[in-house]
């Protein structure tokens, strides 16, 4: 089976793409990547051909403000540049099927535009963000897309829903249990967290139980939220673990006596010993520490983290807090989430709920059946 892939060098959109490439090409598929020039070392070392995208690339410890980062993002998600390197991606090879990063909308255009059936791969809770305050945003998008539809000569959409439905497939690797209902019916398949399980990090000397600190890999003005976290947790009698993920240098912090603070940690290896994780609400994080059973308490600085915040509190398996509360209220939640043990009892039973779906196996399988569906068609139309 020959593959097209098209991601982009976002956050919690690496682990699940990463994952369905290496079991791909494992399974003696060929896959074609196209995604930014920080992602070639990765993809190729897995096997795969690469393409950089032509927008959207940032440089390796860039900080950019706010403003800055947006911009970026929707240069990325609207690009007609994106269009066109799919578009000339998928006319040089012939492909089978191709999976397309859920927030690259400009993408499902070149696809039809190549009459090439697409599979669409989410990095976070759909049901949550398309019904929760950024709704509208979605809708907005749909304007920028149609005019790159009809430069391509396709129908325009008459809104996201519309958008969404002309995928062949949507993958969703998080817990059903743990997003909000979608609006629309579209080929939803939910099979759980795809993380890779493959380790390179060893495991330091660590506490034998305490409280994981994450505050996202990406750069988001996180280094005033994790010292707070760090100062607010100063009187904690447990342990403090901090990872700062490759946006922040450990040296920019200030470790508490009961903390210590590592650059990287490969989580699912040290969440058995993790009495609660606090975090910005990233989905990669809270998805972890859900299959491993552990509380959160939730500190969401933007993007989807809210509507994933949200729906960790609405599930009972943790708190929300407002960034600019912790020096005062950090503290006594995290008592909360492992003082008060239906936090644990509501995480251990999402856990259970996440370890019944099929994972990469389940993944893998939709993928087939799409392919599977277009042959017939295919040969059909063939001499």
């Amino acid at each position: 089976m020959r593959v097209a892939v098209v991601t982009w060098d976002g956050g919690s959109n690496r682990q699940p793409f990463e994952s369905l490439c290496r079991e791909l090409i494992d399974r003696g598929d060929a896959v074609h990547v196209l995604s930014h020039e920080a992602h070639r070392g990765l993809y190729e070392g897995l096997g795969a051909r690469f393409d950089a995208l032509p927008v959207g690339d940032k440089a390796l410890g860039f900080r950019p403000s706010a403003l800055g980062e947006r911009e970026r993002v929707m240069k990325v998600w609207l690009s007609p540049e994106v269009a066109d390197a799919v578009v000339a991606m998928l006319s040089a090879r012939r492909f089978d099927i191709a999976i397309v990063d859920a927030s690259l909308l400009t993408a499902f255009a070149a696809c039809e535009a190549a009459a090439m059936p697409f599979i669409v791969v989410h990095h976070s809770l759909p049901g949550a963000a398309w019904s929760g305050p950024r709704r509208e945003q979605y809708e907005a998008f749909v304007g920028p897309v149609n005019e790159v539809r009809q430069a391509l000569d396709l129908p325009t959409v008459a809104g996201f829903g519309d958008l969404m439905s002309r995928a062949a497939s949507h993958i969703v690797p998080t817990a059903a249990l743990l997003d909000s209902p979608v609006s629309w019916d579209l080929p939803l398949h939910y099979v759980g967290p795809l993380q890779p399980d493959r380790f390179d990090v060893n495991i330091p000397e660590l506490p034998p139980r305490f409280v994981l600190v994450s505050m996202s890999t990406t750069w988001q003005r996180q280094v005033d939220v994790l010292q707070g976290t760090i100062d607010a947790l100063a009187s904690l009698e447990r342990a403090v673990v901090v990872t700062t993920g490759p946006s922040v240098d450990p040296s920019e912090l200030s470790p508490a006596a009961n903390t210590v603070v590592f650059a990287e940690l490969q989580h699912r290896q040290i969440l058995d010993r993790v009495d609660v994780v606090v975090t910005h609400a990233g989905h990669g994080t809270v998805i972890s520490a859900l299959t491993a059973g552990v509380p959160l308490v939730c500190v969401p600085m933007g993007r989807d983290q809210h509507d994933v915040s949200r729906r960790v509190a609405a599930i009972g398996a943790g708190i929300e807090l407002d960034p600019t509360t912790i020096s005062h209220a950090l503290t006594p939640a995290v008592k909360r989430a492992f003082g008060e043990p239906e936090f644990a009892t509501r995480a251990k039973d999402i856990a259970r709920a996440i370890a019944e779906h099929g994972g990469i196996l389940e993944a893998l399988a939709v993928i087939d059946r799409c392919v599977q569906a277009r042959a017939p068609r295919r040969a059909e139309k063939e001499p």
